[in-house]
């Protein structure tokens, strides 16, 4: 085993990474980056699609309450390791609306 595995075995024995909610911080009940309430409120904000002539337009999620928090924080703090949470969050999006993506 070379030093940096020794040493990242080390790190993670000593500094377990413990998933807390990418929303308020909770450690408890987490999964997919979120905690269960935080879940319920970002489900209430699920946008639908809307039909623009022949274009078909969705997003992950309207724009307000802790939707509009996260992205703020992402855009205006250092928290670019929000990224996962919202990519995984447009994913599913498109996957829900069927979207085909190149």
């Amino acid at each position: 085993m070379n030093i940096r595995a020794a040493l990242k075995k080390a790190a993670d024995t000593l500094f377990p990474c413990i998933p807390a909610c990418v929303a308020c911080g909770v450690e408890k009940g987490v999964t997919n980056y979120l905690c269960p309430d935080c879940r319920k409120e970002m489900d209430a904000l699920r946008a639908g699609q809307s039909v623009i002539g022949r274009f078909h337009a969705f997003s992950a999620c309207e724009y307000r309450g802790l939707a509009a928090r996260l992205v703020q924080r992402y855009k205006y703090s250092d928290d670019k390791w929000l990224c996962a949470y919202m990519a995984s969050a447009m994913a599913q999006a498109c996957d829900m609306a069927g979207a085909d993506v190149i």
